[in-house]
């Protein structure tokens, strides 16, 4: 845990790229530590090194844990391709190129090696971003036969039908458009996207969150009024996502006014625990 583990607890919400920097430094560290030449050692070198021995078996325990741990997932991220997969993830929902996302996401569907849960999620989002409920849909088609065939079809029922529908009303646009905002224009290509909910809390510390959309159980009676401490239920769940981005708010007292947040949710949602919540008879 974060409590006994410096090198966990500093990396707790840093993305993989800044995992494998901080993991290089860290390895650095150790060998800057334990570098000594026995042949030409003073006594006072020795002294030192017995003095830091303690500390540095301990270094040696977090570095053989931690480069382990990623290499583990260095392996699987290859294997999955799963750097290619988050680069179309990020693309699809920060550009509009559905023809090209498409073919994409059909190579992909060819390669055995990318684990199908993967491939559902690509079909899901392109499904959210180019498809309309009245037409035929190419993600539906291209998970027939698999254990997501219903999965774009409970989709649809979960969010509705969109822009056609009539009762897709100026409120909802308006977190649409605040969602489309929400992609930050970066050099990391793979982190691109923010949560809606940042922008949300972001505006509510500013005074700016829209009252028909969060409407208050009782008005403030002053009018400048701006929470200092925030409670967020995220009923359904939340994603590691949203904890790391309320984890970095808090961090910076800048971004939120000083405002201090607390993210509660009856549970932590992957791929796979979303995936089985559209089909429950899934194992």
């Amino acid at each position: 845990s974060q409590a006994d583990d410096a090198f966990f607890a500093d990396n707790m919400y840093s993305n993989w790229g800044e995992i494998c920097a901080n993991i290089k430094s860290h390895v650095e560290q150790y060998k800057k530590a334990m570098n000594i030449d026995r042949a030409s050692a003073t006594i006072e070198d020795l002294k030192a090194l017995m003095q830091n021995l303690p500390a540095a078996k301990q270094m040696s325990s977090s570095v053989t844990k931690h480069t382990t741990v990623v290499s583990h997932l260095s392996k699987a991220i290859k294997d999955r391709r799963l750097l290619d997969i988050s680069l179309l993830e990020q693309n699809m929902a920060s550009e509009n190129s559905a023809n090209e996302h498409w073919q994409r996401i059909v190579d992909f569907n060819e390669d055995r090696s990318v684990n199908r849960a993967d491939i559902a999620r690509l079909a899901l989002i392109y499904n959210l971003k180019y498809e309309k409920a009245a037409k035929g849909s190419k993600a539906e088609q291209l998970l027939l036969g698999t254990p997501y065939a219903t999965h774009v079809a409970n989709l649809r029922a979960y969010f509705g039908n969109r822009n056609t529908n009539a009762t897709f009303n100026s409120g909802v646009m308006k977190s649409v458009v605040s969602y489309i905002k929400g992609f930050k224009d970066e050099q990391n290509i793979y982190t691109q996207h923010e949560p809606l909910l940042r922008r949300t809390l972001v505006a509510l510390a500013q005074g700016k969150l829209d009252a028909e959309q969060f409407p208050y159980l009782a008005p403030p009676t002053n009018p400048n009024f701006r929470p200092k401490e925030v409670i967020v239920c995220m009923l359904g769940g939340t994603t590691y996502e949203e904890a790391a981005m309320v984890w970095k708010l808090n961090a910076d007292p800048a971004a939120a006014n000083g405002m201090k947040v607390l993210l509660s949710a009856p549970a932590v949602h992957n791929t796979r625990t979303f995936l089985r919540a559209l089909n429950p008879e899934m194992e």
